[in-house]
């Protein structure tokens, strides 16, 4: 059951990118996106808080991935943050997928999508929440850079080329979590 619910996410997730980089023009990319990348399904339990916690359940980060698929069962939590700082609740209607943009997407659409600042809120939740979600990485080995198409002189090239699964493991160092939303500038912007 879980490797088809995967099958079908990775699927839509295929159609989702080849919306976008048809609606930048980049359709000669298409191929390139697909056999490039490696899809990770996690399902995640936030457990209800106890009365003297904060209600955290997953701490404000971006996506480190190229694009994630949220799937959520009935308890709501998600929170995105607008450019003013101000967080606002995300309600999913049943049976619906939220998608985000990750670091590396933004990346190599030289910073045109941008991946937003999320969290998992579980204050005055009486019950866990349970999310699934699909993440796309790039596979080893892979060169994440803008196409030559995205960048010119009201577009100058945001950050440099690099491998998409160093930035993931620069996250994970010291400098990177320091970096905290703004690691992606640090590990290759210009």
């Amino acid at each position: 059951m879980v490797h088809s619910f995967s099958k079908q996410l990775s699927m839509l997730e295929k159609t989702i990118r080849r919306m976008v980089v048809e609606s930048l023009g980049l359709e000669k990319y298409i191929e390139e996106q697909n056999e490039s990348s490696n899809y990770v399904l996690i399902v995640n339990k936030y457990r209800k808080p106890t009365r003297d916690e904060s209600g955290i359940g997953l701490a404000p980060h971006t996506d480190k991935s190229i694009l994630t698929i949220l799937f959520q069962i009935q308890v709501n939590g998600l929170q995105m943050q607008r450019e003013n700082g101000q967080w606002v609740d995300v309600e999913f209607s049943p049976n619906s997928f939220l998608v985000l943009i990750g670091d590396v997407f933004e990346a190599w659409t030289n910073g045109r999508l941008h991946a937003p600042i999320h969290r998992v809120l579980m204050s005055g939740k009486d019950q866990e929440r349970f999310s699934i979600g699909l993440f796309t990485f790039p596979k080893e080995g892979y060169l994440v850079k803008a196409p030559g198409e995205l960048v010119d002189e009201e577009h100058p090239l945001v950050y440099k080329p690099f491998d998409g699964i160093k930035y993931v493991q620069f996250f994970k160092s010291e400098a990177g979590q320091k970096a905290g939303h703004g690691s992606l500038k640090a590990y290759c912007g210009v």
